[in-house]
């Protein structure tokens, strides 16, 4: 399981960027196994498409795993179904330091997955990354 924390970098803000998934061709829905830490209070995930011939569509899904291990959906990001980079946020509240509005919730302290949602068996190469925001010290 990934940890995201802002922890691991110096900045008294930020966490830096976070490789959750490397470029590859992927066909079936994946889980990534995340753990936002305390502290965490805004989460920004990166899908890169560099490769859609099929125009596949891949969407994150944001899932808070309960103590029972019941998955409870947070919500969905954008949709990726072209080339580019497409950047989806979920935070415990809005910041009005940083353009990107966030409208969707998550939990600190707590494990999460982040599914990225295939709607099809087509083929869609893209690598997945996460930034994360945190209070300041």
């Amino acid at each position: 399981m990934l940890v995201l924390s802002k922890g691991h970098d110096d900045s008294p803000r930020t966490g830096g960027a976070i490789e959750l998934l490397a470029s590859a061709a992927r066909t079936a829905s994946v889980d990534i196994p995340i753990y936002i830490a305390n502290r965490v209070k805004q989460l920004y995930v990166e899908v890169d498409c560099t490769v859609d011939d099929a125009l596949a569509i891949v969407t994150p899904e944001l899932i808070l795993v309960l103590p029972s291990g019941t998955e409870l959906s947070l919500g969905t990001g954008a949709a990726t179904s072209a080339l580019g980079s497409i950047v989806s946020g979920w935070g415990i509240s809005p910041d009005g330091h940083i353009d990107l509005k966030i409208q969707r919730v998550m939990m600190e302290g707590m494990d999460h997955i982040l599914r990225m949602n295939h709607t099809d068996a087509d083929s869609i190469t893209y690598s997945v990354g996460a930034f994360v925001f945190g209070d300041r010290e």
